[in-house]
């Protein structure tokens, strides 16, 4: 915003932090991405990964999974990351409730 200039008198709190939110979002083309040139959606708790897959592929989408391995489960790394084609990611994002 050019220096001088006011922002909206409805500007409130959130609207700030949705704003810091977006500048440390990364961009689209700097997601990580898998083998396969399919982009990171979403890192979800392993008990989160079933309903996360069935409403994608519900969706038309196929994912392609990251799981930890045997050591990180023991240790607690209970995540895996939830990959998609780059094309549908804008769709999977609406999918599985993700604001950009």
């Amino acid at each position: 915003m050019p220096r001088g200039e006011r922002l909206p008198d409805d500007f409130g709190f959130d609207d700030f932090l949705a704003a810091l939110d977006a500048i440390d979002a990364p961009a689209d083309e700097d997601l990580p991405t898998d083998d396969h040139g399919c982009v990171e959606v979403v890192t979800v708790r392993l008990a989160e990964v079933p309903g996360a897959v069935a409403r994608l592929r519900e969706a038309g989408i196929q994912p392609h999974l990251d799981m930890p391995d045997e050591d990180d489960v023991r240790e607690g790394e209970t995540t895996a990351s939830v990959f998609v084609p780059p094309t549908r990611l804008a769709l999977a994002r609406r999918v599985l409730g993700i604001e950009v």
